[in-house]
């Protein structure tokens, strides 16, 4: 993905202190990114830099919709993607990211693509199951997996006893083992 110059932010040239830029995303990004997540979608972003002699501290305020598929029917819909997220930038004598929340950038970075951080921000906000809004069931809560457990027991019949009846006779051997020590 080179986008540097549409998402480029001239550090270089910043004095210190607060500075907001606003980018849009739309379909042309995503089909930039070699991925296949998302498609199309309309992000707006806006990325507050606070620029010091050390560090530069970005807040990245993504909102908009993408199109998932829905992954119990594979039809298509559009998501809606809010997220705040932060990162801090320090000067250093070379490029590394230490963690999700510090990158090291050498001192001489005149440009700063923000591109790969706002996409990455996009990514973490589309949840891990991706349904359909007419297919969501009344009960799911977006924020809890439910897992759904199938039993042959019907609600009014009682549970069988569930202790293992030793059986093999390597259980056997290994029980004696046991009770030995």
């Amino acid at each position: 993905m080179n986008n540097s110059q549409t998402y480029g932010i001239d550090i270089g040239a910043l004095a210190n202190g607060k500075h907001i830029f606003d980018f849009s995303m739309n379909d042309a990004f995503f089909a930039s990114i070699e991925q296949d997540i998302i498609t199309k979608g309309s992000i707006n972003s806006s990325v507050a830099l606070e620029k010091t002699d050390l560090l530069i501290r970005a807040k990245f305020i993504n909102h908009g919709s993408v199109e998932l598929i829905c992954d119990r029917t594979l039809l298509p819909f559009y998501h809606e993607i809010k997220s705040e997220n932060t990162l801090t930038f320090n000067f250093s004598d070379r490029n590394e990211e230490l963690n999700d929340e510090i990158v090291l950038i050498r001192r001489d970075t005149n440009v700063l693509d923000v591109s790969n951080y706002i996409y990455e921000f996009i990514i973490l906000a589309i949840p891990l199951k991706k349904i359909h809004p007419d297919y969501k069931r009344k009960d799911e809560d977006e924020s809890n997996d439910n897992i759904l457990i199938y039993s042959s027991l019907s609600e009014d019949s009682e549970p069988e006893d569930t202790s293992i009846d030793i059986l093999d006779p390597r259980w056997e051997a290994l029980k004696k083992l046991k009770d030995s020590l």
